[in-house]
Order: structure tokens, then sequence, then C-alpha cells
């Protein structure tokens, strides 16, 4: 999956722009792009001691250039299980491939919505989302953020992206 040796980098709060899309996003500055082999909106894999989850790469500022930080946002920061101020390993990821079929799950308090919700504004809100199984997405709706738990998704690999053809269910009461 990755294409290059992890580099560490230590967790800073996300620009307030990109804490607040949907779609993850993490800042690395344009030396450690360079050792990754990534471009802007490439995948990265962001691993703290437990957990990991990826996000999308994006160019820091020029004012945070060689500090040896990556900006993410809160989000980012609960799926990978991290903290502010926290060393990460981060690396590349490769040939990510579509995700045909999404089961996804609302908390049980927003279940009642899963009939309101539809589908093509499920796709257009998610398209180009990296999901992994087990962790969450962000779904816009009416202002607010929804949490969508990825329950499973095919093909079984440990991340896809979701694209206009994939095919988005939610999944039963659990």
């Amino acid at each position: 999956m990755s294409s290059s040796e992890p580099l560490v980098l230590t967790v800073s709060e996300a620009y307030p722009e990109d804490a607040s899309r949907v779609q993850g996003m993490a800042s690395i500055d344009q030396r450690s792009m360079k050792a990754l082999g990534a471009r802007e909106r490439d995948a990265i894999r962001i691993a703290g001691k437990t957990k990991w989850t990826f996000a999308r790469c994006a160019p820091l500022r020029w004012d945070d250039e060689n500090k040896g930080i990556i900006r993410v946002g809160d989000f980012i920061r609960e799926n990978a299980g991290i903290s502010l101020g926290e060393r990460v390993r981060i690396e590349k990821s490769t040939h990510i491939p579509n995700a045909a079929n999404v089961l996804i799950r609302l908390p049980k308090e927003k279940e009642w919505l899963s009939s309101r919700i539809p589908g093509e504004y499920i796709l257009d809100a998610l398209d180009g989302a990296l999901i992994t199984g087990g962790r969450d997405v962000m779904l816009p709706y009416f202002g607010q953020k929804l949490r969508l738990e990825v329950v499973q998704f095919t093909p079984k690999v440990e991340v896809a992206v979701i694209d206009r053809s994939s095919s988005i269910k939610f999944s039963p009461k659990p």
C-alpha cells in the first residue's frame, strides 16, 4: 500500500478552513510531500500508537514549512486515536480502489434520518471520501455534520474511495 518509508511528524491543529471540510485533509510541508512522493489530494495513511486513518494530502502554508508538523482536524485525530503534540507516522497510500458497496450506520439517536437522506445526496457529499471499516465519515446535513460509521465495504481492502458509482446503504439497526 505504501510507496516509501514512513515519515514521523508532530500533530498540530488544522487550519480553520480545513477543519470544517467533510473530506479529511492533512496538511504537510513540501519537503515531507516530496519525501513521500505525494502531491496535493493524494491519500496518506496517518498512524498513531494504536489506531490509524487516511486523509487527503494538502500543503502547509509557507510560514509552517520545515517545522516537522502535520495539521489535522479533530475528526481525523479521533479516527486515528491521536492528540495534539503527538508524533505520528505518515506514509503515502497507492492503488486505492473505488468502493463498490458501502454499508453505513447513523448514531442511534439519528437512525430515524436514514429514510430521509436521499442516496444521491450522500454520493454527492461523500464523492472522493476515503473510507476504512469501523471508522467514521462526516456527512453535511442542514448545517450539521452527521457522523456515519462505515460498517463494511467492498472490495475488502484496508482503504477505498467513494465515487459516483458506489452503492451506499444504511445498515439495519444493530
